[in-house]
């Protein structure tokens, strides 16, 4: 968060690697959205301390990677590729619950699935399913934290970072079913460049407003349908992979 410069409280901010995570900015409150929505420390700077909630999606790029070993579905260009170019299947519904069901549901039995197959079904599909449910993922713990009182709605554009945003796809489906802007940070380890600004304040070399300066976006993903659209989406993808 504090590589991508969303330290303010109700900014938001998700990286997504192997697993997924939403972290939000709390200000000087330390606010808990339950076991799976746990409060963090997001910075620590002349003896004022800002709050972050946390949300895990356990299975996030994992799940991709099983997709493209067990279907031989290429390297994550060709995945990419293949997904783009296949006609999107609204029947089709894949839930990457590898490893359990993270946030908000903390159900660690709950096992992986994929719903709607048919003889039509093409490995494209498949491969476009598979983004689609880190995306619609994420959409359903970005609206459990902002349930939670006082931290007012989604920002009008949310931060994205981690070796994933490689992917364009995954981006705009992303801004599509959260009906939000997605903005790309250009060093796609931007954890990296969070470490380093807060070494630099940590020994006086950066005040805490410096570390905006080191903030850059090379794209930004502008929703592309409608919000009655993406509801419909969320809610019928629920429904498939049979969540309450």
């Amino acid at each position: 968060m504090v590589g991508q410069g969303a330290e303010a409280q109700g900014s938001c901010k998700i990286t997504y690697g192997t697993s997924a995570t939403v972290n939000v900015g709390t200000g000087g409150r330390l606010m808990s959205g339950g076991p799976t929505l746990p409060p963090m420390v997001l910075s620590g700077v002349g003896g004022e301390t800002q709050f972050c909630i946390e949300g895990m999606i356990f299975t996030a790029g994992a799940a991709l990677d099983w997709l493209r070993r067990s279907f031989n579905l290429g390297d994550h260009h060709a995945f990419e590729v293949l997904a783009a170019g296949a006609n999107p299947d609204p029947g089709l519904a894949i839930l990457p619950s590898f490893q359990g069901l993270g946030a908000p549901h903390g159900d660690l039995g709950r096992r992986g699935m994929i719903a709607g197959l048919s003889l039509a079904t093409t490995p494209g599909q498949i491969a476009r399913a598979g983004l689609e449910s880190i995306a619609l993922r994420v959409c359903e713990v970005v609206d459990k934290i902002y349930q939670l009182e006082g931290l007012g709605t989604c920002p009008d554009m949310v931060r994205v970072d981690g070796g994933l945003t490689g992917n364009n796809l995954l981006l705009q489906m992303q801004a599509d079913l959260l009906g939000r802007p997605v903005v790309r940070h250009a060093l796609r380890e931007a954890t990296a460049c969070g470490a380093a600004i807060c070494a630099g304040r940590g020994i006086g070399l950066l005040s805490p407003g410096d570390g905006v300066g080191f903030t850059s976006h090379d794209r930004i993903f502008e929703p592309q349908i409608s919000a009655d659209a993406a509801q419909t989406r969320r809610e019928a993808w629920r429904v498939q992979v049979q969540l309450a």
